[in-house]
């Protein structure tokens, strides 16, 4: 009966036992029970290695900590706060912890530097990923613009369907949301000058931090993304339908067998959208009312009663041609990935982004960097924090000064196998225990089940 109530909610308990025939015990009786059950410490030794992290209470008001002892795999403790004051006290009474595993949260770093001043600090490797995961997307978002303006100029687009004509409410639509957009692009802007942070920014104009510390990386308003064009089934194709078509073979059926014959597992449909692209096309009916405007405007000729849809330029799609421009945080997953993962195109566009003045550095520093962490050899990490420093990009050079304010975590992260890989299933899992009290358990009920659960 208390393991049922522990594991489940008291009301959920007290019907299964009804439903079961096992007896009548409400739900106040199973609270009392599971409150009794005091969690046995006396088996487990003192935690030396041990891993932190905050969860959320309410997510973005209040939140909590949860210690997890990393060689056992078991949470130890819950605190009813994130301060560094509850955590020093907690490090003060156990003397005997050597390693503490941390995301970078500053406050958790200044309790173990005054709480455990002996301890080794670790820095979670996946934090630093995700940390070096947001530099590349400010970079990439600083440079966007430029990279766009480049493509269009480098004429190595590739143009394979037409540009839809927006009705006029859709373009209405999307100047309301650039000027949005805009506005607060300039808030954000102004805030700055006046000498606001970023958290006072973001409770100002009710923006997240994120948003906020995008806008200020920006130069200018942020630009629309362009629409990327979705990868089709006919692409490794492409290049042997243009030359059959440019031969004079205009048959979609035709073209389809020999696709078919040369392995293509798709049906007739892409390959006969394909070919529509490249013919004259009659098009719809027109009504009468847009027959007498466009032949008031010239663009209709006398007994025409169709819109005619031009067919696209056949060009021939040359080895180096590439596809719509990714949106930054698109882009930041391509330098992310292992190298021997990348497609074709993938490779192209990091070798179109090197072209760019200000990112010539990026890839080598990224491959160095994941490399490092992937073989936890902290070895050439001087090395690589002094060529961002040397480098011309800011966001580098912040992120290398923040790197050097916990160097001796940062190396830690990098060699040692502890991380806080086992906390985040804690929290996960407190996150599942915490979901069964409905909110309205309190600090001491969710203490006692996440830990008597363990």
């Amino acid at each position: 009966m208390r393991i049922l109530a522990m594991n489940l909610s008291a009301q959920l308990t007290s019907k299964l036992l009804k439903n079961l025939h096992l007896g009548r015990v409400s739900s106040d009786t199973l609270l009392r029970l599971t409150k009794q059950i005091i969690p046995s410490k006396s088996a487990t030794p003192a935690p030396k290695v041990i891993g932190v992290d905050d969860f959320a209470f309410r997510r973005g008001q209040r939140y909590g900590t949860i210690i997890v002892d990393l060689v056992e795999h078991r949470p130890i403790d819950l605190l009813a706060d994130r301060t560094a004051k509850s955590f020093i006290s907690w490090l003060k009474l156990h003397p005997e912890v050597e390693i503490v595993s941390r995301d970078r949260s500053t406050e958790y770093t200044y309790a173990i530097s005054q709480g455990a001043p002996k301890a080794v600090q670790v820095a979670d490797r996946w934090h630093i990923i995700k940390n070096w995961k947001e530099v590349l997307e400010r970079i990439f978002q600083r440079n966007y613009t430029a990279l766009m303006q480049r493509l269009k100029e480098s004429g190595l687009l590739i143009t394979t369907r037409r540009n839809q004509k927006t009705s006029a409410n859709q373009r209405v639509a999307a100047k309301a949301a650039r000027d949005r957009r805009t506005a607060r692009y300039d808030a954000v802007k102004r805030l700055e000058e006046q000498g606001y942070n970023i958290l006072q920014i973001a409770q100002q104009l009710q923006m997240s931090r994120m948003t906020v510390r995008k806008y200020q990386s920006l130069k200018d308003p942020p630009a629309p993304i362009e629409k990327r064009r979705v990868r089709q089934i006919i692409d490794p194709y492409l290049t042997h339908l243009q030359k059959r078509w440019l031969e004079g073979c205009h048959n979609a059926k035709e073209l389809w067998r020999e696709l078919v014959e040369m392995g293509f597992t798709g049906s007739y449909k892409p390959v006969k959208s394909w070919v529509s692209l490249y013919r004259e096309q009659p098009g719809r009916l027109l009504s009468e009312r847009e027959k007498n405007r466009l032949k008031s405007n010239g663009e209709l000729e006398e007994g025409e009663a169709y819109r005619k849809i031009e067919p696209l330029p056949m060009l021939p799609i040359e080895e180096n041609q590439l596809e719509a421009l990714p949106a930054p945080r698109n882009l930041v997953w391509l330098y992310l990935k292992r190298q021997e993962k990348l497609s074709r195109m993938e490779k192209k566009w990091i070798s179109f982004i090197g072209e760019e003045p200000q990112l010539k550095v990026l890839e080598e520093l990224n491959n160095e960097f994941l490399q490092m962490i992937r073989e936890r050899n902290p070895e050439r990490l001087e090395d690589w924090l002094e060529k961002c420093e040397q480098s011309e990009v800011v966001d580098l050079q912040t992120f290398a000064e923040g790197l050097r304010r916990e160097y001796g975590a940062i190396q830690a992260g990098f060699s040692l196998k502890w991380s806080n890989g086992p906390v985040e299933g804690e929290v996960n899992r407190l996150k599942l225990i915490k979901r069964t009290l409905y909110g309205r358990g309190s600090f001491e009920l969710l203490k006692q089940k996440v830990l008597g659960a363990a």
